[in-house]
């Protein structure tokens, strides 16, 4: 499906010109980056279809993790932007009020970044709805 220097071309751009570092190196790299911060498993697939599908979903996710490193300047490991990520949710308070319940210094770099405003301590949906909308007008 993909070639491995394809992947790691992909992954690391741009690094080579900032460090020494040789394909292997990138090779080892990658791997410990699927494997700590996506906390990849060996996974049995019966079927090459699947297996490719499988592939694809994780090289994708480990693209756009890496990406969106990047788009931060590249001041946050993989790990520390998901763990964050994983941790920003909000709390219904009544009817039409929400209350964020986690905020970092990733969420306020992504705000810098990309322009999601998850800084705010209070939101009413009317404001979930706008910041979504916003977010997927931007990706097209």
């Amino acid at each position: 499906m993909f070639q491995n220097g394809l992947f790691i071309t992909l992954i690391f751009h741009g690094v080579s010109s900032r460090s020494g570092a040789s394909v292997h190196g990138y090779k080892a790299c990658a791997e410990r980056a699927t494997k700590s911060d996506f906390e990849a498993r060996l996974v049995y697939l019966p079927r090459q279809e699947r297996i490719n599908a499988h592939f694809l979903i994780c090289f994708v996710a480990l693209v756009i993790a890496r990406l969106l490193q990047r788009r931060l300047g590249d001041k946050f490991s993989i790990a520390s932007i998901t763990g964050s990520l994983s941790k920003a949710s909000c709390t219904r308070l009544e009817e039409n009020w929400y209350v964020l319940d986690y905020s970092d210094g990733i969420i306020t770099a992504l705000h810098d970044a990309l322009g999601i405003d998850l800084t705010r301590k209070y939101m009413q949906l009317g404001d979930i709805k706008k910041l979504l909308a916003a977010t997927k007008k931007d990706a097209n």
